[in-house]
């Protein structure tokens, strides 16, 4: 399941394993996506493209969340899927995330931020949880959606600092970024991606990265643990999984096969300037790294009070 095509050079290579073991594969999101199905197809590789979320009922029988529906595609010969972090409220969940997967790489992450409305009478985290402090409930902040990474940010950092904040979400990230600009919010977590056109257009102004170091590409802004020692963000890296039971032979070969990619400089590069991170972790790394996330995602989901539905 790939839906990263700022990354697609990685996935083609992982591409090249599971060609070789030859396991079904599904590209899902990648424009590119389509032209790497027409080389596979030629060689006589299964390939289904489509949003996953989309696929016709008779495919996989998969309508609901792409961990499930990964789940459901290793019982039908797909191998390998490519997920992000996120908070699920549903209830009776038709997999365990930690024993129905193997991980195999924790790839990257995008850098995130929290950006505020020009007219916010703050230039810094500190005096941004102040005036929070002296108004409470009445700073809002913008999210992707309830559940989504940003919310989990939001609450996280409510959580840590005891401010009240007012949360608003949107159905994605274009709208919140759009009323952000439009003053209808005050503040904003989000991605830099999305944050640095508008703050180098005088219509944003971002306090602080949110991971725990400073992005290169934009050195001079702070991180947000600077200002908020033990502040820990809810991941939202982009990872490699096989199904569970995965031996450990082809793990390794695909986690070695991610990380020649990431270590390619013209990849760097073009990750970086698209805002993204390199994590590539070993397979143990990122079993660790999911445990914890995990933690972080579990405390900032109770002090939502998210219900499963």
């Amino acid at each position: 399941i790939i839906n990263l095509e700022k990354t697609l050079p990685m996935f083609q290579e992982a591409l090249k394993v599971a060609e070789e073991l030859k396991f079904k594969i599904i590209l899902s999101g990648a424009v590119e996506a389509w032209k790497v199905a027409d080389e596979l197809k030629k060689k006589d590789i299964p390939v289904i493209v489509g949003p996953v979320m989309t696929m016709p009922q008779e495919s996989f029988d998969c309508y609901d969340a792409p961990f499930t529906c990964a789940a459901k595609l290793h019982q039908a010969g797909v191998r390998f899927c490519i997920r992000s972090t996120g908070a699920s409220n549903t209830r009776n969940l038709p997999y365990d995330p930690r024993k129905d997967f193997t991980p195999i790489t924790a790839a990257v992450e995008p850098v995130t931020c929290l950006a505020v409305h020009p007219s916010m009478p703050v230039n810094s985290v500190k005096e941004f949880l102040d005036y929070a402090r002296a108004n409470p409930g009445k700073v809002s902040y913008g999210s992707a959606g309830i559940g989504s990474v940003f919310h989990m940010i939001g609450e996280s950092l409510q959580l840590t600092t005891g401010v009240q904040l007012t949360h608003v979400p949107y159905k994605g990230v274009p709208p919140a970024m759009a009323d952000l600009v439009a003053g209808q919010i005050q503040s904003v977590f989000i991605s830099m991606t999305n944050a640095l056109p508008q703050m180098r257009g005088g219509k944003a102004r971002i306090l602080a990265v949110l991971e725990s170091q400073r992005f290169a590409r934009a050195p001079n802004i702070p991180t947000i643990g600077e200002a908020v020692p033990g502040f820990e963000k809810p991941a939202s890296w982009f990872g490699f999984f096989g199904p569970a039971g995965l031996p450990p032979a082809i793990t390794n070969r695909m986690h070695q096969e991610v990380s020649k990619v990431l270590n390619q400089a013209e990849l760097r590069n073009s990750l970086e300037d698209s805002a993204f991170v390199i994590i590539g972790n070993t397979p143990a790394e990122f079993s660790e790294l999911m445990r914890r996330s995990f933690d972080v995602y579990g405390k900032a989901v109770k002090a939502a009070g998210l219900k499963p539905e």
